[in-house]
């Protein structure tokens, strides 16, 4: 039986045909490899959901967290042939949301969907309008979606949407908004406005139609991450708005205001 040519010194020569065998089988398993991203958690962090493309096209999979044994399988959510974005879990457990690319374009669809796939409901976006999916509620029951504007003069909106009804609660108005959180009796709304690079972040009241920045008024960064949460003790205010931003800074760093 002939072998693998060995050259003086040790060194193996493979034969043309022997390497391109092995850039086929590389070839493979670099087509057959598959991961897995974007992970949300459950309140009590005993289940989690994530973006996989496992089988191909990026979808959704529920997993029980299981600490110091073997991992379960975990349970594939398939809604459509369209790549999943993105998902996030409802505060109280019971709901899955989804950004969904429409024909794997830009344009994106927004489904909810219990966590054992059933219930399933597209609540925003198709192929002509794209939706962007936001936080839930805090108390769980409700999900921020957003529709661009599609018209020069007609501004985007952003709703509160009952996954159960499909109602929908006008929430906010603007040019570029982008919902990042809201308070937990859903009073106050932390927004992101402005062109990318040179965005402003404001909590608004809802009730008094007042607002206030949370960046400087001339921002050179952006803000894709906020959030509002009780004020330690030690602080006056009630609630601390936390933003990672990299304006005004070397690079992308967490800024706590008090609101």
């Amino acid at each position: 039986m002939s072998g693998p040519a060995v050259r003086p010194g040790g060194a193996t020569h493979l034969e043309p045909s022997a390497r391109a065998r092995q850039a086929a089988d590389l070839g493979e398993r670099l087509v057959a490899a598959w991961g897995s991203w974007g992970p949300t958690m459950t309140r009590n962090a005993r289940r989690v959901a994530f973006v996989s493309d496992r089988h191909g096209t990026p979808e959704v999979f529920v997993q029980d967290v299981v600490v110091g044994d073997e991992a379960p399988e975990p349970v594939r959510i398939r809604l459509s042939d369209d790549p999943v974005i993105r998902v996030t879990w409802s505060s109280d457990g019971e709901w899955l949301a989804m950004a969904i690319a429409t024909d794997g374009g830009v344009k994106q669809q927004v489904w909810v969907v219990r966590p054992d796939g059933t219930d399933a409901a597209q609540i925003a976006g198709s192929r002509y309008q794209h939706a962007e999916l936001g936080p839930w509620s805090r108390s769980g029951h409700r999900v921020v979606i957003t529709l661009p504007s599609t018209e020069a003069d007609q501004p985007a909106r952003s709703y509160l949407v009952d996954p159960v009804s499909g109602d929908r609660d006008d929430l906010a108005v603007g040019e570029l908004i982008h919902i990042l959180d809201l308070s937990v009796e859903e009073r106050l709304v932390v927004l992101r406005d402005g062109q990318r690079g040179h965005e402003f972040v404001v909590v608004v009241d809802r009730l008094t139609d007042e607002s206030h920045a949370l960046l400087a008024d001339s921002p050179d960064g952006s803000a894709e991450i906020a959030f509002l949460r009780p004020a330690p003790a030690s602080e006056t205010s009630p609630l601390v708005a936390y933003v990672a931003t990299e304006a005004g800074l070397p690079r992308r760093g967490l800024v706590a205001q008090p609101v």
